[in-house]
């Protein structure tokens, strides 16, 4: 959960403001795509290979 997080505060999707909690950025529909998909992105290549 902590490195999804980490992804879409760096894809500014997301912003952390300490002592006051995790917000989105923005509604705009490229902007979270855009940071979901990179999230996903850096997930699966952390997670390896699928098991079946």
């Amino acid at each position: 959960m902590r490195e999804a997080v980490n992804a879409l505060v760096a894809s500014r999707v997301l912003e952390i403001r300490r002592g006051d909690g995790t917000y989105v950025t923005s509604r705009e529909p490229e902007l979270l795509l855009s940071g979901i998909g990179s999230a996903v992105e850096l997930l699966r290549d952390h997670a390896g290979p699928p098991v079946y």
